[in-house]
């Protein structure tokens, strides 16, 4: 059978973007390379609600907990964000990409397993949702994506936590160009991370992280999971060639302050589909639509970035009101 939309990558945003097009009529098929759709629970995945409202999958199943604020943390010294209710949400990534997949399929989109793209398809529309190392911009001669977070975590049960309705955020030398972060996900398990721009600091970095949560992380605690990842800070400059579209991380479409791309993406992927079936130009509309935001979170990057190599929580105030925004920071723009 022949498609209309190739998908290449069923991980949420890949199986978003099939469900969309599915939806308009479209016939669509996603291929992946592994044996499961997802990305295998390689993702903090902290997302503000009203993101997560907003790209229309039913999430609630995959929420293991809500938070309402952020202990952020910076030379010795903490600043509480309370937000006074819960803004933000903790998934099982895994579950919530199934269900991406199960309501992609529901509108008639196609998924395959085990398949492996080696060339561009041949469809008339092709979709690269295949993470930030994308076959399918390589194999279109797509410009590269230029800065990225290099992160590490890892996921613990039986940790000691001080404020399950609050995360730590971590501003710290050792985090040079990100922060690290400790994610209560209920049920007194943690999820401990960090990322960095610079790659050759990642050992340093993995010693700083369980130094400093080494209150919460103790010797009774059991790794229950860890993974590296790569996470794209900037937009790809072109994301349409042709009839071949990159959506999600593929696309850098992705939050600079932070590393989330989950809404941006899943919104991303409604325009891509809108734009598939209204014949417009995709990339004329995601931008349109989704770049001033993105832009202003990369602005707020580069100023994190400038703060002195002796991270005080002084010289980090001046983020005070947008960090309190933290649950909503897909957001941000408004006022």
């Amino acid at each position: 059978m022949r498609y209309d939309v190739s998908v290449v990558g069923a991980g949420a945003i890949g199986c978003i973007t099939a469900k969309e097009c599915a939806a308009r009529g479209l016939r669509t098929a996603v291929y992946e390379e592994d044996a499961i759709v997802g990305k295998q629970r390689k993702c903090t995945a902290l997302v503000s609600e009203s993101g997560l409202r907003s790209i229309g999958v039913d999430y609630k199943r995959a929420v293991l907990h809500k938070v309402r604020g952020a202990f952020i943390e910076a030379g010795g010294k903490r600043m509480l964000v309370d937000a006074r209710r819960n803004i933000a949400c903790v998934l099982e990534r895994q579950r919530f990409d199934e269900q991406c997949a199960e309501e992609a399929e529901s509108e008639g989109a196609k998924i395959f397993l085990r398949k492996k793209v080696r060339a561009l398809p041949k469809e008339k529309w092709i979709v690269g949702a295949d993470g930030a190392s994308s076959f399918i911009a390589r194999a279109a001669s797509f410009p590269p994506i230029t800065r990225f977070a290099f992160c590490y975590e890892a996921e613990y049960k039986n940790a000691r936590v001080e404020d399950e309705a609050f995360v730590r955020v971590f501003l710290d030398s050792a985090f040079p160009g990100f922060f690290g972060w400790l994610v209560p996900c209920g049920n007194n398990v943690v999820r401990v991370g960090f990322g960095t721009q610079k790659h050759e600091r990642m050992n340093e970095g993995k010693r700083r992280i369980a130094s400093i949560t080494s209150n919460s992380v103790t010797k009774s605690s059991k790794k229950l999971r860890e993974f590296h990842a790569l996470i794209p800070l900037k937009w790809r400059s072109q994301t349409q060639r042709g009839n071949v579209m990159l959506v999600g991380d593929a696309a850098g479409q992705v939050k600079a302050t932070t590393g989330g791309g989950l809404v941006f993406g899943g919104n991303c992927a409604r325009i891509l589909a809108e734009s598939i079936a209204e014949n417009r130009n995709y990339e004329k509309e995601w931008k349109k639509e989704c770049l001033p935001t993105l832009k202003l979170h990369y602005l707020v990057r580069r100023k994190l970035d400038l703060l002195p190599s002796g991270i005080t929580l002084a010289a980090a105030k001046p983020f005070a009101s947008l960090v309190s925004r933290f649950g909503d920071m897909d957001n941000i723009i408004r006022v």
